[in-house]
């Protein structure tokens, strides 16, 4: 109605944009504000009834979850910056309830990039992203795709510095194409 409201009285870090969900909540990520982020679960009915679906306290399951959540086949999706059994960042998938936590993907340096700030969007099947560091390039970031259960990881570009670097926003896939921002260029490649 245009009205402002808070709803939570704490001050935290918050990541990314609400996710509204099919199951009438909102979900967002905050940062390390206690250990290493959570994911906080908002019920539209009650938002003050808010509770933290996920808390990110163990480095190997992923810390500072940095980018809004997408909801796909019954999963919510998400990434985390740091942590991981590389150290590299994770790619997760969590129940609405907070059950079935799974990471599908640890992130690494040279093979598949590191440091996935952006967030997920999901076309034909295939989930893509980006790191904002890592590859092959000198360490300048990544396009990647992988399915939903966590197989065919494919590294799909190598950022060389020349044509932009350290991506942070969300791979667009229309027709095909890729589409992404890197700094003030918008760069387009063939997704397959």
């Amino acid at each position: 109605n245009g009205n402002l409201e808070w709803l939570n009285p704490f001050v935290f870090i918050y990541n990314g944009n609400i996710m509204l969900a099919s199951d009438n909540s909102m979900y967002i990520t905050t940062g390390p504000y206690l250990e290493g982020g959570a994911i906080d679960k908002y019920p539209i009915h009650d938002p003050f009834l808010s509770n933290s679906l996920r808390t990110f306290n163990q480095r190997e399951f992923g810390l500072n979850p940095a980018a809004t959540l997408l909801e796909f086949e019954g999963y919510l999706y998400g990434t985390a910056t740091e942590g991981g059994m590389n150290n590299g960042g994770v790619l997760y998938r969590i129940r609405h309830t907070g059950g079935g936590f799974e990471i599908i993907h640890h992130f690494s340096d040279v093979r598949g990039g590191k440091t996935p700030v952006a967030g997920l969007t999901e076309a034909d099947g295939f989930l893509y992203g980006t790191t904002a560091n890592g590859g092959t390039s000198e360490s300048h970031g990544t396009v990647f795709r992988i399915r939903p259960d966590g197989t065919e990881f494919t590294r799909l570009h190598d950022f060389d510095g020349w044509g932009g670097s350290h991506p942070t926003g969300y791979v667009m896939p229309r027709d095909g194409v890729l589409s992404f921002d890197v700094g003030a260029h918008t760069h387009q490649i063939a997704s397959q």
